[in-house]
């Protein structure tokens, strides 16, 4: 790009690789990878959209709450602000980051996550105005036990191509008996 008599370089941002699943789920592992999950999810939206121009993009997290809407499973609030630089030919398009907000719900078989109305610092009821992703929202992944190398794994989506993944992870190879959801909920799809 041309400026002020010389060329500067810019070099894109592009996409990043989604987080390994926690290894734990207390509050503060699910939290540090929920947050990780959705700035990689933002960043590599908003590269697909725009391609290679996006110079600088940046996820600044206002807010992160764990509420208890179900027992163990662990909701995460997240408000945050999102601000970018994409380069147009000799011209930078930047944004002042506007508010948004997400919820996710996490446990050990997998992660849900539906957005909701951004409500930054106003005084009240959060957790009122949150929505529970049990019941809102669109599942993410699945996860597993592999005991062979002591770590929790993502499942590949092609084995649940028969199922409206929705808001259903079973975790039956696993000697975990909690999930998400309970089976009552999955439901097949209608393109089998």
């Amino acid at each position: 790009m041309e400026e002020h008599g010389g060329t500067t370089v810019y070099e894109s941002v592009g996409s990043t690789e989604y987080p390994t699943p926690p290894s734990a789920f207390d509050e503060d592992t699910v939290g540090a990878f929920i947050e990780e999950h959705e700035r990689t999810d933002q960043q590599n939206e908003f590269v697909e959209r725009r391609g290679d121009n996006v110079v600088d993009f940046e996820v600044m997290i206002e807010n992160a709450e764990i509420f208890d809407f179900h027992d163990e499973i662990t909701t995460v609030r997240l408000d945050f602000a999102v601000h970018y630089e994409v380069v147009h030919e000799d011209v930078i398009e930047m944004t002042e980051p506007v508010g948004e907000t997400v919820v996710y719900a996490i446990d050990e078989t997998g992660f849900i996550r539906t957005e909701t109305d951004y409500r930054g610092d106003i005084e009240g009821a959060i957790q009122e105005g949150t929505p529970d992703p049990l019941r809102d929202g669109e599942l993410l992944g699945c996860f597993r036990w592999n005991s062979s190398s002591g770590t929790t794994v993502e499942v590949d989506f092609d084995g649940l191509a028969r199922y409206t993944p929705r808001y259903f992870c079973l975790n039956s190879a696993s000697s975990r008996s909690r999930s998400l959801v309970t089976v009552s909920t999955m439901r097949p799809s209608s393109s089998t």
